[in-house]
């Protein structure tokens, strides 16, 4: 059975503190970062179904049960969008917030409205706290500013979905169902799948984020991503 995560692995999805010195290659495994992905994009689509935002995605509110898995909670500030798709209500932690909901809380003027789409540049800063920039708020500033670029250590793929998801404009990006189809997020679950087809004893993690890949498209049932 796949051992529940180390406790290093568990301060960085569950909790960052400040950590000082240089890293070379991700910082979580590449599997590990696609399951937290499958996760935060799973809870969202069911909200999104039901016509809310969660606003406050961060590392805080990504609970990590005693099997190793994931669940998304603490909806506590999520906001409902009117008829046309927006959200009146102005919510969540800086750091995380997209442009445009961080113009709305500090009544700055935004060229934006806010969407439901608002979430999906949290989920983008989760990852790559995940992946590579651990706490490290100064090198996702730049990132988000063109200034920088993730590190070469981190797969095109994931790349490539992050930078989708932090668009400037939230129409250009993915909704969360959209994201759960992003050939890099398919592919490596898919690739987990494939090397535990008759392995006893898949850990339930695992077992947890890749059961419904391929019912992806259909979206993926909130108890598998939902707390």
């Amino acid at each position: 059975m796949r051992p529940a995560l180390r406790p290093q692995e568990a301060a960085v999805v569950a909790r960052p503190r400040c950590q000082r010195g240089k890293r070379e290659g991700l910082l979580l495994p590449e599997m590990r970062v696609a399951e937290v992905a499958y996760v935060l994009l799973s809870a969202l689509t069911h909200m999104n179904r039901q016509g809310y935002a969660h606003c406050d995605v961060k590392p805080d509110n990504v609970f990590v049960m005693a099997d190793g898995s994931c669940r998304l909670g603490d909806p506590g500030v999520a906001c409902a969008a009117d008829a046309s798709g927006v959200l009146h209500h102005a919510a969540g932690s800086l750091g995380y917030c997209a442009p445009e909901m961080l113009a709305k809380l500090f009544n700055r003027p935004c060229s934006y409205p806010v969407t439901l789409k608002t979430d999906m540049h949290s989920v983008a800063r989760v990852l790559a706290l995940c992946a590579v920039w651990y706490d490290r708020m100064v090198s996702w500033e730049r990132y988000v500013r063109w200034e920088e670029d993730l590190p070469e250590c981190v797969p095109a793929g994931l790349r490539d979905l992050i930078a989708s998801m932090v668009d400037e404009d939230p129409a250009k990006r993915p909704s969360p169902l959209e994201a759960l189809d992003h050939p890099w997020l398919m592919a490596v679950l898919r690739g987990e799948q494939q090397q535990q087809q008759g392995v006893p004893g898949v850990g339930t993690a695992t077992a947890a984020a890749t059961a419904p890949v391929e019912a992806a498209a259909a979206g993926p049932s909130p108890a598998d991503a939902w707390w």
